[in-house]
């Protein structure tokens, strides 16, 4: 991907990913807040969200935007972005993350 190119993948609302954008991704059963860059998916904020990376971007994930770490860009959120770069487990995500929402578990 090149700089401020546009990936071709949406999120669960159909919006465009974009390099910069904080985003959630649920894989299987897990989830990650990373930032999309250059290579995919990067757990660039605070420690407690590293991952081993970069994760591949990919059409059978399901991605939800939360905000972007620009502030120029239109989905910036300070508060995002804060609790993003966080590393306390109290501070809660100001945007509902609702990529499990269409998960159901049978017993």
């Amino acid at each position: 991907m090149k700089e401020n190119k546009k990936i071709s993948l949406l999120d669960m609302n159909q919006k465009l990913l974009e390099k910069g954008h904080i985003v959630v991704v649920r894989y299987s059963w897990n989830s990650y807040v990373g930032e999309i860059g250059n290579k995919g998916l990067h757990a660039t904020g605070a420690e407690r969200f590293a991952f081993f990376g970069p994760h591949p971007l990919r059409q059978e994930h399901t991605y939800q935007i939360l905000g972007h770490i620009s502030e120029s860009h239109p989905d910036y959120n300070k508060k995002v972005l804060e609790w993003y770069n966080s590393e306390s487990d109290d501070f809660k995500c100001p945007i509902k993350i609702t990529v499990y929402d269409n998960v159901k578990i049978q017993n």
